[in-house]
């Protein structure tokens, strides 16, 4: 769009603001000069994009006339506009300013010239006849500070002097009857992405959306966009993430399904979704998907009881260690050969963390040379669940007994429940020669400890 100001010699000492649109409309309206025959051109040159009456899309960068389209929208920067003045005299310019006011169009807007807020446009000399200035943009769609949107309207103040003194001023309102621009300065707001967070054993994520709100142009739906960065996952802690990068999903807004995970990664997610007129928002969330599908497994079985003999009624800690940290529900039980009588032996505490303790007291009638359990699959939930973070499975199998890393391995607990017994006496000598006749008894006590007490 151009819009020249001629400021000349009409016999009645007005002259007219001829708007020159690109669209063919012709706008006309008239005012005072300020001074003498000077002469400015005054370009305003909108940034545009969509021809009136276009269908909108994200990629608009036309400044969409209201009069002739009404339901357009444009995006901020689109309006944006630059200025240049000319002088057909000799002296040159000198000074170029502008102010840019948004005002309600009900109300009327001012037509005198107001004193202060004036913008100067820099250097304006021109380099040669008619000493035309630099282009200076205007900045009033991309910062708000001019409406063109409801009953608001933007109106630019411009005044120029030159070299010799003589001053011309005017401005631009793009017409006085109605507002002429919609322009939507924000991006959608007020929405969401959300998904579990902590440890899965998924390979696929559930993902809810919100597109937020748009009072403006409002939300472009085929702008939808979800995607997700990755971390290496290690030991239960995510390491350097990658750049987020467009996935695919499937479902329908606003629940979606992103699948393909892979084990020991981390991953992170935030949805994209624009406006009419382009602007995008990114909503984020705090929570990570941490995707493990190792089951923990059993890497040792030993005790805190040291070394020794142990007898009924001892207390003897056996502890089962995971290759990572595992939660248990009910009583699991582990089964240890101890003679006649094998010992069941209930879980105690541990849960959350690597290492199961089953508390095992020595019962009359068990005995070990060397403690150790039945089998490989002496370990047994007995109606209840050992699992990771992730909802895995434990596999429970043992080291073979007696093989490394097993409970016979690791310690040598003797448990001795039976008690010494005479078998054989003899005396050699007989210091007080007593005379013991079938009226009498003689009664010999005899105690004698074991090393299990």
């Amino acid at each position: 769009m151009q819009y020249k100001v001629s400021i000349g010699a009409g016999s009645s000492g007005v002259s007219s603001l001829i708007v020159l649109a690109q669209e063919g409309i012709i706008k006309e309206f008239s005012m005072t000069p300020v001074l003498s025959r000077k002469s400015v051109l005054f370009l305003l040159l909108g940034v545009f994009a969509l021809l009136f009456g276009v269908v909108q899309s994200a990629s608009a960068v036309d400044c969409q006339d209201w009069n002739v389209a009404p339901t357009s929208w444009n995006r901020d920067a689109s309006c944006d506009e630059t200025l240049q003045y000319s002088d057909i005299g000799g002296s040159n310019l000198s000074i170029c300013e502008y102010r840019v006011v948004s005002v309600n169009d009900a109300g009327g807007f001012e037509q005198t010239f107001p004193a202060s807020g004036w913008t100067s446009a820099g250097n304006c000399s021109g380099a040669t006849p008619p000493w035309t200035s630099p282009a200076f943009s205007i900045s009033i769609g991309s910062t708000g500070s001019c409406k063109y949107d409801g009953v608001f309207r933007c109106i630019v103040y411009w005044r120029a002097q030159d070299g010799a003194g003589n001053k011309s001023e005017g401005y631009d309102g793009d017409g006085v009857a109605d507002p002429v621009y919609n322009i939507d300065y924000s991006a959608p707001s007020g929405g969401s992405i959300s998904y579990a967070d902590g440890f899965t054993a998924s390979t696929s994520v559930a993902l809810t959306v919100n597109d937020g709100t748009d009072a403006n142009s409002g939300i472009n739906t085929a702008t939808r966009t979800m995607q997700r960065r990755s971390a290496p996952l290690s030991g239960g802690v995510c390491g350097a993430y990658g750049s987020f990068a467009n996935v695919s999903v499937t479902g329908t807004y606003p629940s979606f399904t992103n699948s393909g995970l892979v084990t020991n990664t981390c991953y992170q997610y935030q949805y994209l979704v624009q406006d009419n007129v382009g602007h995008q928002a990114i909503y984020t969330s705090s929570s990570t998907v941490k995707v493990d599908t190792t089951p923990p497994t059993v890497i040792s079985v030993s005790s805190t009881a040291t070394d020794g003999n142990y007898t009924v009624g001892a207390v003897i800690p056996i502890t089962v260690t995971f290759s990572k940290s595992v939660a248990v529900t009910g009583t699991p039980q582990i089964t240890l050969e101890t003679g006649a009588s094998d010992a069941v032996v209930n879980y105690t505490s541990g849960s959350t963390g690597t290492v199961l303790t089953f508390n095992y007291t020595v019962a009359a009638g068990h005995n070990s040379s060397d403690l150790d359990y039945t089998s490989t699959s002496a370990l047994a939930l007995n109606g209840g669940t050992i699992k990771d973070a992730a909802g895995n499975n434990a596999t429970l199998t043992l080291a073979s007994p007696g093989a490394a890393n097993s409970l016979g391995a690791n310690k040598a607990i003797v448990v001795d429940t039976i008690a010494p017994t005479v078998t054989a006496f003899s005396i050699d000598t007989v210091i007080y020669p007593a005379i013991v006749t079938a009226k009498d008894a003689l009664d010999i006590v005899w105690t004698a400890p074991d090393n299990a007490g």
